[in-house]
């Protein structure tokens, strides 16, 4: 029996996702230095490529013989999300978090 159970999501790197945003959004209160905020966003994208790359592959794994219709549309959507996120500028995901952080206050 093994000593841990096998997880069905990607736990650990939702927190890490979670915590690279609060960062970034704690240095965008407090007018950090453009360097910092850019390295933080750069570790949000990262934070957010690999969270989309153990989804995938939790998908893949727990599910190798769902080759239906809705295997491939949930493939093709976390395809689209890594697309998007590769895209994605530091300064666009700092726009994107002033406008959160401006909206929500």
């Amino acid at each position: 029996m093994p000593s841990f159970v096998p997880r069905t999501a990607p736990i650990r790197k939702k927190e890490i996702l979670e915590k690279r945003e609060t960062e970034l959004r704690h240095a965008l209160k407090q007018n950090g230095s453009l360097e910092k905020i850019n390295r933080l966003a750069e570790k949000v994208r990262v934070a957010h490529l690999n969270l989309l790359k153990a989804k995938k592959h939790l998908d893949q794994t727990f599910r190798p013989e769902d080759n239906t219709v809705e295997h491939d549309r949930r493939s093709a959507k976390i395809d689209e999300q890594v697309t998007k996120w590769t895209k994605y500028s530091a300064e666009e995901i700092i726009e994107t978090f002033k406008k959160n952080t401006e909206q929500s206050s």
